[in-house]
């Protein structure tokens, strides 16, 4: 092992710089969504609302709804979380997305009244309580600021707040990839128009993707044996680790997924030379303590509020809807209500498949054999899970719920790939298609969503499909800001964030790949 890297560390101010540009642009278009979707219209939002306002009062899990399976619980909130946040995300409801596996639902959409909550205190049924607690502590913060409307936009802002942390931690490990510019642009594939959507609503899963995806990318420069074992990189990766694994039910697995995918990868050498630092154990002691204490909190709500088996789909039906959850990954919104459509999100999966391949390619055989793994096991995952009811969690599968897997793919077949020798013009002009066809999905996502919400705006009628087009955005609905406004903001920080995080010149080739 050298002394000395061969490659010189990234200097620390342009890390900081690397690391704020993208915090900013990750805010900027996450706000954009925080403004233009109406306020409990994201997935589960209502019942993810309740839960933060209830946890954040110390209210932890909740009492029996009635003496049925434990599938809802009632919590004490004010009173904006319980009839007005039903009525408003029933006035913005529409039917089911063709081909999603639910079943058709049964609530109808309730008359829009807006929001008008009173200062008093109601019970409210949430289905959102077997989580571990601590996100919800965290962003219910914001209802102790107000329990009004405000306080309802301040939780959302402090999810956006804790994703986009670590979406750029991510981008300062891009940095010190072998190649920055194909390292960005697995993470800006990363990024899809879902999990941005997603963590600018109340909803843990945006949180535990960009936490995924910073522990992957701080993992493999982790273990990059042309670098020494650095300070920053492991307190990267351990916080981004710690977070992980007490965000949601499967995280502790997908936190212990990373740690053997990236010690195999590691080699024995190189797991003795982290072995022996002392910040890599102190950290490692905090992780196993945050995995025990979030694995505690599960098998408590598990015996204490035990759920009936649900029995799988079966395999075959389950690998059948495989293409409804990798379009729900990419571009599926609300109440699975309105989509991109299926070809558009079938672009945005070339585009990954297109990376991985090149970036296996590229990659030594044994980091090219993991990253096909991996993304071979996120794919079966929802096959099993849903199929097989392996991992029994309870619910019917989503499509995002496997993003914290298929992240790691992207991360480790570009982390470890050679640079491409290529010009300067052919490698500009691949950047320049690669985040205008991304910036386009994203754009489209943004008017779908839009759309729905002016068309469902104080209107009882339903279009058949429950998939609305580039149609325009002026409706019902009116956001707090001017829709072309947030329209403009959105689509500058997409694409910023796009050019941002491939841009950089791909180092020198050190060996050709085994």
């Amino acid at each position: 092992m050298p002394r000395h890297p061969p490659y010189p560390h990234p200097h620390h101010a342009r890390d900081r710089a690397t690391w704020w540009l993208v915090f900013a642009l990750v805010m900027a278009a996450g706000t954009a969504w925080i403004v233009a979707a109406p306020l409990f219209t994201g997935p589960d939002e209502v019942s993810q609302a309740r839960r933060a306002a209830a946890v954040v009062r110390g209210e932890f899990t909740g009492s029996r709804h009635d003496d049925g399976p434990p599938l809802l619980v009632d919590v004490t909130v004010p009173d904006l979380y319980g009839v007005p946040a039903d009525d408003q995300w029933r006035c913005f409801l529409g039917p089911l997305v063709s081909g999603t596996p639910q079943g058709p639902m049964t609530l109808l959409p309730a008359p829009c009244r807006g929001l008008h909550p009173t200062e008093e205190r109601v019970t409210a049924a949430t289905v959102q309580y077997r989580g571990q607690p601590a996100f919800y502590a965290f962003v219910g913060l914001g209802t102790l600021a107000s329990d009004g409307v405000p306080g309802a936009y301040a939780m959302r802002f402090l999810g956006l707040v804790a994703a986009a942390t670590f979406v750029a931690s991510t981008a300062v490990s891009a940095r010190e990839a072998r190649d920055p510019a194909l390292a960005g642009a697995a993470v800006l594939l990363a990024l899809t128009p879902a999990v941005v959507y997603l963590a600018a609503s109340t909803n843990p899963s945006a949180l535990e993707v960009a936490t995924a995806l910073s522990a992957w990318a701080a993992g493999m420069v982790l273990i990059d044996p042309a670098r020494a074992p650095d300070a920053k990189v492991v307190r990267r990766f351990s916080v981004a680790l710690l977070v992980l694994v007490v965000t949601r039910g499967l995280s502790p697995v997908f936190g212990a997924a990373i740690v053997v995918v990236l010690g195999a990868l590691a080699g024995r050498t190189r797991l003795l030379a982290l072995g022996r630092r002392r910040d890599v154990r102190l950290w490692g002691a905090a992780c196993l303590v945050a995995t025990g204490l979030s694995l505690a909190w599960l098998a408590h709500i598990q015996s204490a509020y035990p759920l009936p088996d649900r029995p799988g789909s079966g395999a075959a039906r389950a690998f059948g809807w495989l293409p409804w959850y990798l379009r729900q990954s990419v571009g599926v919104f609300g109440t699975n209500d309105s989509a991109l459509p299926p070809a558009v999100a079938g672009v945005w999966w070339i585009l990954v498949v297109a990376l991985v391949g090149l970036g296996v390619v590229r990659s030594s055989r044994r980091a090219g054999a993991a990253a096909l793994a991996v993304l071979g096991a996120g794919l079966a995952l929802s096959v099993t899970a849903e199929g097989l009811s392996l991992p029994p969690i309870g619910f019917f599968w989503q499509g995002r719920y496997a993003l914290p897997v298929l992240v790691g793919a992207l991360v480790i077949a570009t982390w470890r790939a050679e640079p491409l020798d290529a010009s300067a013009a052919a490698r500009n002009t691949s950047r320049t298609v690669l985040v205008a066809v991304v910036t386009g999905v994203h754009l489209w996502a943004f008017v779908v969503v839009g759309a729905h919400h002016a068309d469902r705006a104080g209107s009882a009628s339903t279009p058949p499909s429950g998939e609305t087009g580039l149609a325009t955005l002026v409706g019902r609905w009116t956001p707090p800001l001017p829709q072309a406004a947030l329209l403009v903001l959105y689509l500058a920080a997409m694409f910023a964030l796009g050019v941002s995080l491939t841009t950089g010149p791909g180092r020198r080739p050190t060996a050709p790949p085994r």
